[in-house]
């Protein structure tokens, strides 16, 4: 369980990493979360 919600946040930071444009506040935000 506690690996799979690892590798969630892994794959949503790849995500964030590959984009770009600069993040919106409310997505510095969720990524800091993260």
């Amino acid at each position: 369980k506690l690996q799979d919600e690892f590798e969630n946040r892994t794959r949503n930071v790849d995500v964030y990493d590959k984009r770009e444009n600069p993040l919106l506040p409310e997505e510095e935000e969720q990524r800091a979360i993260a």
